[in-house]
């Protein structure tokens, strides 16, 4: 048992309260720093102790104990032979020479009142007392102690929840009248743009204010023309977010030369409000190819033609990448579309053969591709993770086509950006207070049922992710090793012809 006896003689507080006194005043009698510190650290404790006791002595044990005793042996026509109220309550007052803090005198008569009517009954032996009495005050310190530190915390939560109020009143005359620009980094009609309008439409009643949210497409660059004016040029207040490929944060983690790569930002700067999601890229080949499955396609030597945004960065351009690095294909990436829907383009005028992006948009935005027939239909052919799906849960993982243990490793540690997709961001500098009010906003729409209802029509997949827990998984994306740095390099450094 969790003991919260405070057992100090009366003798020993005032001696280790006047020791460091006499030591100090003599110039510490040689002692080191940490030796004074350790003596001032016991006077604290003595002192607290001190207290303590001066706190039990204010209870009345003896006037307690003489009543609880009186009281028990009253219910008792015959106590046990031998036994006096004297002695009963001798036992129960030796018990009480050390009282736990934070007993009261309900407590003392409590544990008096029970000892003495278990004696008086015969079920509690006399030499037995001492111990009863310590559980029993030991238990009531315990309760005390937990209903103190439960108060503490339920006034600390009321706290929090009042400054959360004054915060969005005050956010709420900042907000009202105002507009807030979503920039999403792909064209309309795409994954990122159908996922940002579906909780643009819902995110405002959960804003304090109600401002207006409109999205603006800022294309180019596979999303980073978005991502860089969001970083360098919004003003953080507020009323600008940004919906851009968080694939680019591993990208930077990659790269020698940011600048070189078109990346003018660092990702920890950002504010990350949440994510709808997270993300199972999927690769897809049309029909008029003609072949379909992933042994084929994956097959050391094959060539077959990749839509992408960008020459880098995203699972569009990464996977291909990937198995090229790491399974010995020869896939080419053929890239400079705006969005996932000109890829899609691509795909039905046979500009390319294949793509891999995220499932929770392929299943939605590819719909009538994927349920088309013959040459027209897009299948799928290997997906990143596992998937419940009934409609891809049969297909390959594209990580166990990769036989070198140290390269499934790393294409493991590529996987990690996919814990998030298409989170929403705010520019660097945005105060803490707002970026709190704008999360719990963002949180709210996540779980608000009119939301949920509208993506589940729209056939999105959501498994909402916390800012909070972005943040932490952006430092871990760019904390790579420099092995590992050196190991993904073809990521960004492309070969000739890739």
């Amino acid at each position: 048992m969790n003991r919260l006896r405070r057992r100090v003689p009366w003798i020993i507080v005032p001696l280790l309260l006047i020791v460091p006194l006499i030591l100090v005043a003599c110039g510490g009698g040689g002692l080191t720093d940490e030796e004074k510190a350790q003596l001032a650290t016991a006077a604290e404790a003595a002192a607290a102790a001190e207290r303590a006791e001066a706190a039990v002595a204010a209870i009345d044990t003896q006037a307690i104990v003489s009543d609880a005793v009186e009281a028990a042996l009253a219910q008792v026509p015959e106590p046990p032979e031998g036994i006096t109220a004297d002695d009963v309550a001798s036992a129960i007052s030796m018990a009480m020479e050390s009282i736990p803090e934070g007993i009261t005198a309900d407590d003392v008569a409590m544990a008096s009142q029970d000892a003495a009517e278990q004696v008086a009954a015969g079920t509690l032996k006399l030499e037995e007392v001492q111990e009863a009495i310590a559980m029993a005050l030991d238990k009531a310190a315990e309760d005390a102690a937990m209903a103190a530190m439960e108060a503490e915390e339920e006034a600390a939560m009321m706290a929090m929840k009042e400054q959360e109020e004054r915060l969005r009143q005050i956010y709420a005359s900042f907000f009202e009248g105002q507009t807030i620009r979503l920039l999403v980094g792909f064209s309309a009609g795409g994954g990122y743009d159908t996922y940002g309008r579906a909780i643009a439409r819902h995110i405002s009643k959960h804003i304090p204010g109600n401002p207006d949210v409109v999205v603006e497409n800022m294309t180019g660059a596979g999303s980073l023309v978005a991502a860089n004016f969001l970083y360098n040029q919004a003003e953080p207040d507020g009323l600008t977010m940004g919906l851009w490929n968080s694939n680019h944060i591993f990208i930077q983690a990659l790269a020698d030369d940011l600048e070189a790569e078109g990346i003018l930002f660092d990702a920890n700067g950002y504010s990350w409000l949440g994510a709808p999601s997270d993300g199972n890229p999927v690769c897809a080949i049309m029909g008029f190819v003609g072949v379909s499955d992933a042994d084929t396609i994956l097959e050391p030597g094959s060539v077959y033609k990749h839509g992408s945004t960008a020459a880098t960065g995203g699972s569009l351009a990464d996977i291909p990448r990937l198995t090229n690095a790491f399974v010995s294909t020869n896939h080419e990436i053929v890239s400079g579309y705006r969005g996932t829907a000109t890829v899609r383009l691509a795909l039905q005028g046979g500009e390319v053969d294949a793509a891999c992006w995220g499932w929770e948009s392929m299943g939605v935005t590819a719909r009538s591709m994927l349920d088309a027939e013959g040459d027209e239909q897009f299948i799928p052919y290997a997906m990143t993770f596992p998937s419940e799906d009934p409609e891809i849960s049969d297909l390959p993982l594209i990580g166990d086509y990769i036989e070198n243990a140290d390269q499934k490793a790393l294409f493991d540690l590529w996987r990690v950006g996919y814990r998030f997709q298409r989170p929403w961001t705010m520019p660097p500098g945005t105060a803490p207070e707002l970026v709190s009010v704008l999360r719990q906003a963002f949180s709210d729409t996540m779980a608000d049922p009119e939301f949920i209802a509208d993506a589940q029509a729209a056939g999105l997949y959501l498994n909402p992710q916390a800012g909070e827990d972005i943040q932490t998984w952006v430092s871990e994306i760019l904390s790579v090793t420099p092995e590992q740095k050196a190991a993904l390099q073809f990521l960004v450094k492309p070969a000739e012809g890739q």
